[in-house]
């Protein structure tokens, strides 16, 4: 039965794969950790102003500010109850 060299007395295509495939895992670890601190990270409480306009202020109908009507209570007020 053959038994494969120990580690350090070979040196093959297949060694320098393993060894470039576990670089870009550390590095993609440590990619995927800065990204989950910064996605849980603590956001402040102050926010962005709303992407909405501010409202407009309620316009007054020239007519009605002029000649308010009586409320409606004061208008049958005056009529007898049956």
């Amino acid at each position: 039965m053959l038994v494969p060299p120990p580690d350090d007395d070979h040196d093959c295509g297949w060694k320098a794969y393993a060894k470039a495939q576990e670089a870009k895992l550390a590095e993609m670890g440590e990619k995927i950790a800065a990204l989950e601190r910064r996605f849980l990270e603590k956001k402040s409480e102050k926010r962005k102003g709303s992407k909405l306009p501010p409202p407009v202020p309620p316009t007054v109908d020239p007519v009605l500010s002029r000649n308010p009507s009586p409320p409606i209570v004061a208008r049958f007020a005056d009529k007898p109850q049956a």
